[in-house]
């Protein structure tokens, strides 16, 4: 464990990273500011390169040949699918179908104008109240809950977070990647990424990391993108992409810009609207 490059971590080491496997790629990951990526992530940071330009650096730093799923239209999609391990979104896929939506999440995604077809489409789903003995329970469609954000080996695959509601974090192909909480306790933040709390306390678990969300329009999904609305979160982006009935990209403020400029790359939009909150006048 080191100090932190991403912020002033001077006193106290946050700072670790964790050696890739054969199933499982490295990443770096700060305890104190919650800073994750990989090696891709890190040259982009730190060259301040755009990602089809962070790996031909690292091919030409290292000699070795750029993934064959990287290469193409997929090139600037930093979390797609050889980003994000098969396994996490067959892990998810399996999970999703045993989670329920409490009444009192549901009322609450009503009173933010989403119909109860558009919460079902988009898979809102309620953190259980049973935490434990989840492996068990999809021993048939999970190989393990090893590494996957939100799980660790604890009480047989324990179940993370606090009380509240799941919004799921998709990509272009829908497949769900990740997610966050929007906590019953307001005080602890309007949203959590949903990750396994302490990876040194419950081996086996993993940060989700922040990747963008698509949102698509429910009577529209996953049409060819012609304009493009880029806004901060994703439950944000799922009301604006109902509202407005176009596609929308949730990122996680702007210090995940650059996903909006892979996201770019790939699809080419002919009209890009960013509709980020004013914070700056209300918060400076």
């Amino acid at each position: 464990m080191g100090l932190c490059p991403f912020h002033a971590d001077h006193d106290h080491p946050n700072f670790t990273v964790y050696p890739g496997t054969m199933q499982e790629q490295g990443h770096y990951y700060c305890f104190a500011c919650k800073t994750y990526g990989t090696v891709i992530d890190w040259v982009q940071n730190t060259q301040h390169l755009s990602y089809a330009k962070a790996l031909q650096y690292l091919q030409q730093a290292t000699n070795l040949p750029v993934p064959a799923a990287a290469s193409g239209r997929d090139l600037g999609d930093i979390w797609g699918e050889w980003q994000i391990p098969r396994r996490w979104i067959t892990a998810y896929q399996a999970v999703w179908p045993h989670l329920t939506l409490h009444a009192t999440h549901w009322a609450e995604l009503v009173d933010r104008g989403l119909d109860p077809a558009t919460i079902e489409i988009h898979g809102f789903r309620s953190v259980p109240l049973e935490r434990t003995g989840w492996f068990a329970k999809l021993q048939e469609t999970a190989e393990t809950f090893h590494g996957i954000p939100g799980f660790s080996w604890k009480d047989d695959g324990h179940f993370h977070g606090p009380a509240g509601f799941l919004i799921p974090v998709r990509n272009r192909s829908a497949d769900i990647i990740a997610a966050q909480i929007h906590p019953d306790n307001s005080d602890l933040g309007k949203y959590l990424w949903w990750s396994t709390s302490d990876p040194l306390q419950y081996p086996g678990g993993a940060s989700s990391g922040s990747p963008p969300h698509w949102a698509w329009p429910s009577n529209a999904p996953y049409h060819d993108v012609d304009e493009l609305w880029i806004t901060e979160g994703p439950l944000k982006a799922i009301i604006a992409a109902e509202t407005l009935q176009v596609p929308v990209l949730g990122v996680a403020g702007i210090g995940r810009y650059n996903a909006v400029l892979s996201a770019l790359q790939e699809t080419q939009a002919r009209r890009v609207i960013v509709a980020f909150d004013a914070d700056t006048q209300t918060e400076p």
